[in-house]
């Protein structure tokens, strides 16, 4: 692994572009994301500037890189340590890096937002209509969803399952929906343009996404705001906002058997879980991008006001 500001050639491109517009208007923070290689850059550009640096991770550079169980890379521990403030996007993650920080280093759960104006207000949502939104790739889950909503699709007619996204494993899905008769309540549609997928959302009765390797996941925030019962997996990063059976649901990461029992238990009971639908709207609504940018904003502060400290005590 390449250590030396020499050496890296994303520190080495970004370096003149950083200080043509630290010239032009001076700026007092540096803030990278993702740890492993723009981390690594971003620390070595503030150190160049002279300028505190924050790092925000998002999930697979933590997930492919601070494995439990195993000893991370050098440069990669160096980086999770020597930046100025670390942002992590859910309580797992920033469990995950945490521990190299040392002590008295700023560590905080920043949490990602949803963009409220985005969000459509005035949609017919329809009964028993269950909307899957991700990568169609294994750690997703989506054919575990399929499989829940397949042992329901006889006894509620009316039921329906959208399918929204593209990857490796659309033509496995597209199979299975015709090997269980389901292609008049099943439907794949591909990728589809983001206002789309809200409005869809907005009609939908529940959102399921039980994946694994979850970071935070914006898509359910999203979804919850549209109103969406949504089912996520326990132990990842959205159990920071969704507390099990109160406004939204947990279950085991690709367990087909606890989500239908979910679908179930609303497909069944609809009236007795429109108070938890009402709890995960309100507070995927407070989630919003400016909530995001006011706890940012205090980090910075904070990182700032620590980093003059360090340096005057070092005598620069």
């Amino acid at each position: 692994m390449p250590t030396t500001p020499a050496k890296n050639l994303l520190y080495r491109a970004a370096l003149p572009i950083a200080k043509a517009l630290h010239a032009q208007k001076p700026f007092d923070l540096l803030h990278a994301h993702m740890l492993p290689r723009e981390g690594h850059a971003g620390r070595l550009l503030g150190r160049a500037l002279g300028l505190p640096v924050a790092l925000t991770v998002h999930g697979t550079d933590v997930f492919h890189y601070f494995i439990p169980g195993q000893t991370p890379w050098k440069r990669n521990v160096e980086t999770a340590r020597r930046v100025d403030a670390l942002m992590a996007v859910s309580s797992l993650l920033l469990s995950r890096v945490a521990p190299y920080r040392g002590e008295g280093r700023i560590s905080r759960v920043v949490q990602n937002g949803v963009d409220l104006s985005l969000v459509p207000e005035n949609e017919a949502r329809r009964p028993r209509a269950v909307i899957s939104v991700g990568t169609l790739k294994a750690r997703k889950c989506m054919d575990k969803t399929l499989e829940a909503f397949a042992r329901l699709a006889d006894e509620y007619g009316d039921a329906t399952l959208t399918i929204v996204g593209i990857g490796e494993m659309e033509a496995q899905l597209k199979a299975r929906i015709v090997e269980l008769r389901l292609q008049e309540s099943v439907t794949l549609t591909g990728g589809l343009p983001h206002e789309e997928v809200l409005r869809r959302m907005a009609q939908s009765d529940l959102f399921v996404l039980p994946s694994w390797g979850e970071g935070y996941g914006i898509v359910y925030i999203e979804a919850m705001a549209a109103g969406c019962i949504a089912v996520g997996a326990e132990n990842e990063g959205i159990a920071d906002t969704i507390t099990d059976g109160e406004n939204g649901f947990l279950v085991p990461a690709g367990d087909t058997d606890a989500v239908e029992r979910v679908v179930r238990a609303v497909f069944a009971h609809p009236e007795a879980y429109e108070a938890l639908r009402a709890r995960g709207m309100r507070d995927a609504r407070e989630l919003t991008w400016a909530h995001n940018a006011e706890i940012t904003a205090g980090v910075y502060r904070e990182a700032m006001e620590h980093w003059r400290k360090e340096h005057a005590q070092a005598g620069h």
